[in-house]
């Protein structure tokens, strides 16, 4: 959108746009009275893709937000060009960050992340409700220019509370795209996403651990790039919910691409509705208790470099004596080859499936123990109906090896001549007992 639009448009709202003078005058700046509209352009930002100005416009971003800081000002940067940074550009209390499409990149050898909270270095991995809040960013595209750092780094990295996020496209950091966290508990803590695109980023795309009980819609999160190279990217994660993200609300969810973990939730009450998350090595790690997952779940049907060994839902961590509880699974599974896993419980208590099966060839549908309390439901394609509840299962057919655990009982169903009862009397064998 032209600026000049863009700024009439805000002066027939009655806001103030605030002058040129002072920030780069040379004078002290005071505080930007309540509802200011501050234009980085008008200050000085200079667009162009190349380092020129990168510290110049950092120094106008930091002088803006200082000015802005808790008066509930809007930081403007109208127009969609790029304009590099040598980060970190902060965001504080109470800024409201807005464009139409601008791309902020991080200057080449900058190695730090482009853009954080203020205060965000001293405060990570730590327990602290501190942070800037009630802020927002709306309408940038943040490049991390991972090819031109050292070390790793992040476009967006945040420690705060109450603040949104809104039409953002993350993509290229060296260390991940987006990592958030903050400590447990207190009011008006929620974050909200909206219409986030998170692409191409190493390791860890999101990275959220917290504020808890934060909204997430319309998140895409996708690495093309592995698809293009077909190899996997060792540690990768599409998105993972850890530490203080217990609550957070999720609809529409798209992850792809070769990570080893697409969706890993490691923290309580996490519920995903409308996800679709395929071609990873664990496509869905459920590590947590009292979580959901509904939606979608594609295999790669022997196309990528996980053929043989993917997974596509997995309940439990893998810890020795830790066991995960009163989960749900709804969906559809697609796509698998020899080998693969569409359901695999590793730790189980109580888990409550639901899903219609696509097998292909992966020689069964649930691996893994399950708990007596479990509860399973499962409409295959190609291969017979079965469900399993409180120890006992029912399905069309003889039993096939890979289901149950030693000691449960099966019911032939389809009415067919011959056994109707089935005990499951080792690993891969089943007796009939009537």
């Amino acid at each position: 959108m032209d600026r000049r639009r863009v700024l009439r448009r805000v002066a027939a709202t009655g806001l103030v746009v605030a002058p040129a003078a002072g920030l780069l005058g040379g004078g002290r700046a005071e505080a930007a009275p309540l509802g200011t509209v501050i234009d980085l352009v008008d200050r000085g930002l200079v667009a162009g893709d190349t380092d020129a100005h990168a510290v110049a416009n950092a120094a106008v971003w930091e002088a803006a937000t200082v000015e802005a800081r808790g008066r509930g000002a809007k930081v403007l940067l109208p127009g969609s060009g790029v304009y590099r940074f040598a980060g970190p550009l902060h965001l504080d209390h109470g800024v409201h960050y807005e464009s139409d499409g601008a791309t902020l990149k991080l200057a080449g050898g900058s190695d730090r992340d482009l853009m954080r909270t203020r205060g965000f270095e001293t405060l990570w991995d730590t327990t602290s409700t501190a942070g800037p809040a009630g802020w927002s960013l709306v309408g940038f595209t943040l490049d991390g220019n991972a090819a031109d750092q050292s070390v790793d780094c992040f476009p967006l990295s945040l420690w705060g509370r109450a603040f949104t996020i809104e039409r953002v496209h993350i993509r290229d950091g060296r260390g991940g795209g987006l990592r958030s966290g903050n400590g447990p508990g207190g009011a008006l803590m929620e974050a909200r996403l909206r219409h986030l695109t998170v692409q191409n980023n190493a390791k860890l795309n999101v990275d959220w651990r917290g504020p808890n009980d934060s909204q997430f819609s319309d998140v895409i999160v996708f690495s093309d790039w592995t698809f293009h190279m077909g190899a996997a990217v060792p540690g990768s994660r599409g998105v993972r919910f850890s530490v203080n993200a217990n609550g957070a609300q999720v609809d529409r969810l798209h992850v792809w691409g070769f990570f080893e973990r697409g969706l890993e939730v490691g923290s309580t009450g996490v519920a995903v509705y409308n996800g679709v998350v395929e071609g990873s090595q664990v496509n869905v790690w459920m590590a947590a208790s009292s979580c959901v997952f509904d939606g979608t779940i594609f295999g790669t049907a022997g196309t990528g470099p996980y053929k043989g060994t993917e997974v596509g839902y997995r309940l439990g961590a893998g810890t020795p004596g830790v066991t995960h509880w009163n989960n749900r699974l709804r969906g559809v599974m697609h796509r698998w080859s020899a080998g693969d896993r569409p359901v695999d419980l590793v730790a189980d208590n109580g888990t409550d499936i639901d899903v219609s099966v696509l097998a292909g060839t992966a020689g069964g549908v649930i691996f893994g123990r399950r708990d007596y309390k479990t509860t399973v439901n499962v409409a295959c394609a190609d291969q017979p109906r079965f469900s399993e509840r409180a120890g006992g299962l029912s399905g069309v057919g003889a039993p096939r090896p890979e289901l149950g655990v030693v000691g449960s009982l099966y019911t032939r169903v389809d009415g067919g001549t011959g056994s109707y009862l089935y005990r499951k009397t080792s690993a891969t064998a089943w007796t009939a007992i009537l």
